[in-house]
């Protein structure tokens, strides 16, 4: 990965990291300077004074470079699986993940990032682009294109809107620590069950189980009480199953 601004270029190598070159005389580019990434750094893209690297160990590791030519980690934006591209549209990164595949993260406050929405790809996530509101991702079997708003909250009207299908919507944030929302639909009336499991398949606790109406459901899990991992939320009832997964980080 490569990006640049000005008379700096950065450039990823692992294991090295970021390189950091200065082309203020372009027949003659300098190293001058080497950030050290802990995990496999892969890509990088940037923006209003940031890097944003793609590391596999870590995430997206947010750098400040108010010295263009020394980058810092601020801070950094945990992810389910590895990040394999990134693209910046004003104060929101989109990121291209291995595990689920968009992932759209506030970064207005690059010290505190935090995660809007995520949309799952059939296949794995491999590039990204942005242009106007419109997020470009081409995964192992498919080339998508979605639209999106300048809303942060998420927030449409749905109230009136009768859902087609059962299914889950989205879990909010995701990661979390330690609250997510589970928001799914609900076609017709009937008896469903959401049920949360770790990892290895146990079952941890049952959400909830009542008739709903049909809509748009919500539903808050607090893991205050328990480690950080990997955890299912499966919504069922009848001959109807789904599962989704959302990654509590403390």
């Amino acid at each position: 990965g490569i990006w640049g601004e000005g008379d700096f270029v950065y450039l990823v190598s692992y294991p090295n990291g970021i390189l950091t070159f200065d082309i203020t005389d372009r027949s003659a580019p300098e190293l001058i300077d080497v950030y050290t990434s802990p995990g496999e750094a892969f890509n990088i893209t940037g923006g209003n004074g940031y890097l944003y690297l793609c590391d596999s160990g870590g995430g997206i590791r947010i750098l400040s470079i108010a010295n263009p030519s020394h980058p810092v980690n601020i801070s950094t934006i945990g992810l389910i699986g590895y990040p394999n591209d990134a693209a910046l549209s004003d104060t929101l990164l989109f990121i291209a993940d291995d595990s689920t595949g968009v992932v759209a993260a506030s970064v207005a406050d690059p010290q505190a990032p935090y995660i809007i929405d995520t949309y799952y790809s059939p296949g794995i996530a491999k590039g990204i682009a942005v242009r106007d509101n419109l997020v470009c991702l081409g995964d192992e079997t498919s080339f998508i294109v979605l639209a999106f708003t300048d809303d942060p909250t998420g927030i449409d009207d749905r109230e009136s809107i009768i859902p087609e299908a059962f299914g889950f919507e989205k879990v909010y944030p995701n990661p979390f620590n330690p609250q997510t929302s589970i928001e799914f639909t609900v076609s017709t009336p009937a008896v469903l069950s959401l049920d949360v499991y770790d990892i290895v398949g146990r079952h941890i606790e049952c959400l909830l189980k009542s008739e709903f109406e049909p809509g748009f459901h919500k539903v808050i899990w607090d893991g205050a009480e328990y480690p950080s991992g990997i955890y299912f939320f499966r919504l069922s009832g009848g001959e109807y199953s789904e599962t989704i997964r959302a990654a509590l980080l403390k």
